[in-house]
């Protein structure tokens, strides 16, 4: 989101998964959880990073941080800005994700030209939970024949 308001020459399409624009659409629960760590995340999240990382497990701690700030700070974009991107857009999430439902779709409402996709039966994984289904809403929204389709549905 950020790209496509301060370099829109460079986004042509938008998709934007399980994202809030500000601190103000995360669920309590993920702000909770992510409380309670410190700094002991889950030992998930630590082996994850260390199977990629080409700095060595010894340099998690400082990406954990990083994280953690961004989460707490990033993105903090207000509502009237958003009205700002004008690539298409696609705001999905799952029904169970850390975004609530509303501000996805306060997020589509405001976006000149957004399409919602709430996926059902998912969390904040939905990529790995239903990878059919939220590729081929991806690869729909991205196909210009597609697009076309439905602009000429439209009118």
């Amino acid at each position: 989101m950020l790209v496509a308001l301060r370099r829109p020459e460079l986004v042509r399409k938008l998709v934007v998964i399980g994202q809030y624009f500000n601190a103000g659409g995360e669920v309590p629960e993920f702000r909770a959880m992510t409380d309670s760590w410190g700094s002991d995340p889950p030992e998930a999240l630590h082996d994850v990073y260390d199977r990629v990382s080409p700095d060595g497990p010894e340099h998690f701690p400082v990406v954990l941080e990083k994280i953690m700030r961004m989460w707490r700070e990033e993105p903090d974009i207000a509502v009237p800005e958003l009205a700002g991107i004008r690539a298409p857009a696609l705001v999905m999430q799952g029904d169970d994700d850390i975004v609530e439902v509303e501000h996805s779709a306060t997020l589509a409402a405001t976006l000149p030209d957004a399409q919602l996709a709430v996926v059902p039966g998912t969390s904040h994984m939905a990529l790995r939970e239903k990878p059919d289904l939220v590729n081929r809403l991806i690869l729909d929204f991205l196909d210009e024949q597609q697009a076309e389709k439905m602009m000429s549905l439209r009118g």
